[in-house]
């Protein structure tokens, strides 16, 4: 599920594919081992700018249009989608349901499928310790993560700037991997 439009879904997906690949063969095993894959990422706004509700990728050949044959498949639902051409009604209405999970939209699709998964996601809002918080606590945390690695790289290019212009260059190396020298410059120098 994507949420926020990152601009990076392409290479996201071909990390999420190479992640499934590794973790499915064993060492020595033949690559004909390898099972289908298909990688789906559903968004709340239109990843590719066409108005379709799936975007379909598989590799192929540029000259030919040959299919590759490695059995991949990269999907991305949009529930902002506009055309419906090529596309299931209960998936439309699943993706409207993502979009708006509202007891209005569940009555209206009129689909026993999504009436399912309306009444699950009732219960798991009943109890909010369950999948959904913690999925976005997930997030937050490896949101948090990423800010603070950027704080810290920017915290410590700021020391070693200071240590230079002090005439401490040679203090730069053992700052970066001395942590409680890295901490007593930084409270030296106010960072």
């Amino acid at each position: 599920m994507q949420n926020e439009d990152e601009h990076n879904l392409p290479k996201r997906s071909r990390y999420y594919q190479g992640e499934m690949d590794i973790t499915s063969l064993k060492p020595g095993e033949d690559f004909k081992s390898l099972r289908p894959c298909f990688i789906i990422f559903i968004c709340t706004f239109d990843p590719f700018g066409k108005g379709l509700y799936r975007y379909t990728f598989e590799n192929k050949c540029l000259e030919t249009e040959l299919s590759l044959g490695d059995e991949v498949q990269k999907i991305f639902l949009n529930t902002k989608g506009i055309h419906t051409e090529g596309v299931s009604e209960e998936l439309i209405h699943l993706l409207k349901y993502i979009e708006n999970s509202t007891d209005t939209c569940a009555a209206e699709a009129k689909n026993a499928t999504i009436q399912k998964i309306h009444s699950r996601i009732k219960e798991m809002k009943k109890n909010r310790n369950l999948g959904v918080r913690y999925m976005q606590m997930e997030e937050l945390l490896k949101k948090r993560e990423q800010e603070g690695i950027v704080e810290g790289e920017r915290r410590f290019g700021e020391l070693a700037l200071k240590l230079f212009e002090t005439g401490r260059e040679k203090e730069i190396i053992e700052a970066a991997s001395n942590p409680k020298l890295r901490q007593a410059l930084y409270g030296e120098f106010g960072l």
